[in-house]
């Protein structure tokens, strides 16, 4: 009986630490990576390393590039290099790739999640959680709605599947809501979770 209870113990304390003890360490790595980018700066200035100077250099770069990307010389130049990685095959892909996920971080981007809808998938007798990523898109001359679909708890993957509006269902929910539902795998989510009602076809290819 003890032993259960120790164990019981042993297990809530784990549960308990395992979550903070990761993030802190993440946090940790991720905060060294970036200040190491401007170590070097801070190294041949000083002559030695002072940790946290790097890390306030680079996000200070980062800031300081944001704002220059507004100016026309650097958003031709940009174009100008973009146009030779896009002619480079490898190139290519991997800087298509990390320039759509970068995109998404963009809260003025249009191709960012519009809504949380709810569908059947993968079979009719299942309600999923999924987000328009794009109300129009023509399959066979066919209007259909892109949804993706993530997977719990990591959303970074899922299904990008095409539906017809009349499928879909949207939620009364905040995209921030729905993500943390899918995340903490339905712990963290509204009680009820209320549903517009079914749109009608056309209001779902009204782009903005």
């Amino acid at each position: 009986m003890k032993f259960k209870k120790l164990l019981h113990y042993f297990v809530t304390g784990l549960s308990s630490i395992f979550p903070i003890t990761v993030t802190g360490f993440v946090v940790y790595k991720l905060f060294r990576f970036i200040d190491s980018i401007s170590s070097w700066v801070i190294i041949k200035a000083f002559g030695y390393e002072i940790i946290g100077l790097g890390f306030l250099l680079t996000i200070s770069a980062i800031i300081l590039f944001g704002m220059l990307t507004k100016n026309y010389i650097i958003v031709k130049l940009l174009e100008f290099v973009e146009k030779i990685a896009m002619k480079i095959p490898l190139v290519q892909v991997l800087y298509s790739g990390l320039k759509e996920l970068a995109g998404l971080f963009q809260t003025t981007d249009k191709r960012k999640f519009t809504q949380a809808v709810v569908l059947k998938f993968p079979n009719p007798d299942v309600d999923s959680i999924g987000f328009i990523t794009k109300k129009t898109v023509l399959l066979d001359n066919q209007k259909k709605v892109a949804v993706f679909i993530p997977t719990t708890p990591n959303p970074g993957n899922g299904f990008l599947i095409y539906t017809e509006a009349s499928k879909l269902t949207l939620l009364d929910i905040s995209i921030e809501d729905a993500i943390k539902c899918i995340v903490s795998m339905g712990t963290i989510s509204p009680d009820v979770i209320n549903s517009h009602l079914k749109e009608q076809e056309e209001p779902f290819h009204s782009e903005d």
